[in-house]
């Protein structure tokens, strides 16, 4: 099992055409996997609000810590 710390984006989705504009970016972020990128862990929509976890860059105002058995 391994430790790391993620950042935790919490987006109110108003229509369903902006939920399809993030899930062509979540999409991208799933796939790509370049140190120039910030790596996507999850993403989950539930009660009109997506909410996207990834890698911690920089200052964070509220981190999470999340665990994964690779």
């Amino acid at each position: 099992m391994t430790s790391a710390t993620a950042a935790l984006k919490q987006v109110q989705i108003s229509d369903e055409s902006e939920l399809d504009d993030y899930g062509v970016e979540i999409d991208v972020l799933m796939q790509c996997k370049h140190r120039n990128v910030v790596e996507l862990y999850e993403a989950y929509f539930f009660n009109r609000k997506l909410m996207v976890c990834g890698r911690r860059v920089g200052v964070v105002t509220r981190a999470v810590n999340v665990e994964s058995e690779t």
